[in-house]
C-alpha cells in the first residue's frame, strides 16, 4: 500500500472506531489503534479525529489512542509530537506491547504514556520465570510512581489474573474475559446485559 493509501486507511479506522463504539454505548474506555507514520503533520492529521469525537460527544478522557504493536519506532521526537496533540485534546495514550518488538524502556521514558501494556508472553512468563516476574513487577512499580497504568494482556485462565493482579497490574485483557464476537453479540452480553458481570473473571470452581 501507498503511504497516501494507509494514512487514509489509518483515519477511517479511527474515525469507524469512534462511530461504532458511540453507537454501541459502550461504557469503559475506547482504546484505538494507530499508525504514527501516516500521520506526517499531528496537527493537520488528527483534525478530523477530535472533531468526530466532539461531534459524538465522546468523553475524551474515556478515548485512549495506542501505537500499533507492529510500529518500529525510528523517530521517537515525532511520536511525542503525536502524544502530545491528543493530550492537548483532553486524550489518552498507550504503549502496546511493552517487553516485546518495539516497545521499549527508551520508548517508556521518552513518552511517559497514560498507560502500558505489557507483552503477551511476558505476562505469561511470570508463571514459570522469576526473573521475568520480578522485571515485570519492577515496571509495574515504576510505572505507578509515574501515573502511568498497567494493562496485563494475554491472560486466557484465573491462574494467570490472579499472578498479574498480585504484581500490581491495573487492567486486563485476553481470552478470559471474551473472545472476538460480532457486534450485537459483543453489546448484548457486555453492554446490555451488564459490562461489570460480563467482564468479571469467571469463579473458581470447587471439588466436593
Amino acid at each position: 500500500a501507498t503511504p497516501q493509501l494507509l494514512a487514509r486507511f489509518d483515519r477511517l479506522a479511527r474515525l469507524t472506531a469512534a462511530g461504532a463504539a458511540d453507537r454501541a454505548g459502550l461504557p469503559g474506555h475506547l482504546f484505538v489503534n494507530f499508525v504514527p507514520s501516516t500521520i506526517y503533520d499531528p496537527e493537520q492529521c488528527l483534525r478530523s479525529t477530535v472533531a468526530a469525537m466532539t461531534r459524538l460527544d465522546l468523553d475524551p478522557e474515556a478515548v485512549v489512542f495506542e501505537v500499533v504493536e507492529s510500529y518500529c519506532i525510528d523517530d521517537m521526537a515525532h511520536l511525542k509530537r503525536i502524544f502530545d496533540r491528543y493530550r492537548a485534546h483532553g486524550f489518552g495514550v498507550a504503549l502496546d506491547d511493552f517487553g516485546a518488538g518495539y516497545a521499549t524502556l527508551e520508548a517508556l521514558v521518552h513518552l511517559r504514556p497514560d498507560f502500558v501494556k505489557i507483552d503477551k508472553e511476558m505476562a505469561r512468563r511470570c508463571r514459570d520465570d522469576d526473573f521475568c516476574r520480578r522485571l515485570v513487577g519492577e515496571i509495574v512499580r515504576l510505572a505507578h510512581e509515574e501515573g502511568i497504568k498497567v494493562i496485563a494482556e494475554g491472560i486466557e485462565d484465573r491462574a494467570g489474573f490472579d499472578l498479574l493482579r498480585e504484581i500490581g497490574a491495573d487492567l486486563f485483557q485476553g481470552y478470559l474475559f471474551g473472545r472476538p464476537v460480532p457486534v450485537s453479540v459483543f453489546t448484548e452480553s457486555f453492554v446490555t446485559g451488564g459490562v461489570t458481570e460480563a467482564a468479571s473473571p469467571p469463579a473458581r470452581s470447587r471439588r466436593g
